[in-house]
């Protein structure tokens, strides 16, 4: 089924590129690139602001209720300008608990991720495992938008794991982390929800 890019997805991508280019997005890279703490470009919160991280979320979440091919339109953007920030890995984790994410967990998540409140990070390779004391063991690589004060979402064998800041961390001779099943994902990567708890 061919995509066709109508003339509103010319307009968006036009004005999300004329709010990057009068921001600086490109010259914000490389001074994240070289400053030694991870900081938000002031900038970020715009993005939100204008609804550009919840543009695939339902509207009942926090979000606009556009869709999947929207958000790709910005993420394309925001690749051409090199924005930096935690942009992508919001976008993806937000996608991946609308797919697979238990009502309660999608309720308490998703406005936050689509008004820009909370941001996320995504590990893409290693795994985690639960002990039976309920703490977390493993490692992971790759960690999409990694740095303090965001969501975390970890594979667990075929399960992904939601770890959020606002709760104590699991850290090493830490009480567990806080945590809910995103979802589970068979071979043929299609997402089963499943309930949090």
């Amino acid at each position: 089924m061919p995509i066709s890019v109508k003339p509103e997805h010319r307009q968006l991508q036009e004005v999300v590129r004329s709010y990057l280019k009068d921001h600086q997005a490109a010259d914000a890279a490389r001074a994240t690139l070289d400053a030694r703490d991870d900081h938000r470009p002031e900038w970020v919160s715009g993005i939100a602001a204008m609804g550009w991280l919840g543009l695939h979320v339902p509207e009942e979440l926090g979000g606009a209720g556009a869709g999947l091919f929207e958000t790709a339109l910005v993420v394309e953007e925001l690749g051409r300008s090199l924005a930096p920030g935690p942009l992508l890995s919001t976008l993806a984790a937000s996608a991946t608990l609308l797919a697979a994410g238990g009502t309660e967990l999608r309720a308490a998540l998703l406005p936050r991720l689509a008004d820009g409140t909370l941001t996320a990070a995504i590990a893409v390779s290693g795994t985690v495992a639960r002990d039976r004391h309920g703490r977390f063991h493993g490692a992971v690589e790759g960690v999409l938008g990694a740095g303090p004060d965001r969501l975390l979402l970890l594979p667990a064998g075929d399960d992904l794991i939601a770890v959020w800041p606002d709760r104590d961390l699991a850290l090493p001779s830490a009480p567990p982390a806080p945590s809910e099943q995103v979802g589970r994902f068979d071979g043929r990567d299609r997402a089963r929800g499943n309930s949090p708890g």
